[in-house]
């Protein structure tokens, strides 16, 4: 509307004799991604390897400590209400504890508490009055059970810092 008024005239689109001289613009080539001079090759080769092999300790990490989680899992699919929970908990124990070093196998009661208590420097579960209530209960059938969720978490923390004794040595 403003066309018209400032010139008087409607203006009508370009027709083709016009736009027949137009000519396309030349795309430039396209620049590469990969570096063009040997040493961010090299550099690129550097980190690439040093980043295969971080994948590579993780993975090997991983594989080494699933049992963990695994046992975290069934530990934390245990019920309350069960009335064979504690019997459960000493057999994913027992199953880790094995798994650690088979010589755990004859392992039971107290020498199993302290067994685990070797493996983790923080936790004194033999000195632990759930525990020992823990103990009790899978000897004898009537004698009191200890806090569920006491004994969950207690094995949960210890599940997830314990060490083999000569993996922490080796470590410090």
């Amino acid at each position: 509307m403003t066309a018209i008024l400032l010139f008087g005239a409607t203006q009508s689109p370009p027709s083709s004799y016009m736009l027949r001289e137009l000519r396309d613009v030349a795309q430039p080539d396209p620049v590469s991604w990969w570096p063009q001079t040997l040493g961010w090759q090299i550099l690129l080769l550097v980190l690439l390897l040093y980043l295969g092999y971080r994948l590579y300790l993780k993975g090997i990490f991983w594989w080494r400590n699933r049992y963990r989680q695994e046992a975290i899992t069934a530990l934390l699919s245990l019920s309350a209400e069960d009335p064979h929970w504690p019997t459960q908990m000493m057999k994913i124990i027992k199953i880790v504890m094995v798994y650690l070093e088979p010589k755990n196998a004859s392992l039971y009661g107290a020498p199993l508490l302290d067994q685990m208590g070797r493996y983790h420097a923080k936790a004194h579960l033999a000195n632990d009055e759930s525990f020992q209530q823990w103990l009790k209960c899978l000897e004898d059938p009537h004698a009191a059970r200890p806090e569920f969720s006491a004994v969950r978490q207690g094995l949960s923390q210890w599940l997830s810092g314990h060490q083999l004794p000569e993996a922490r040595h080796g470590s410090a």
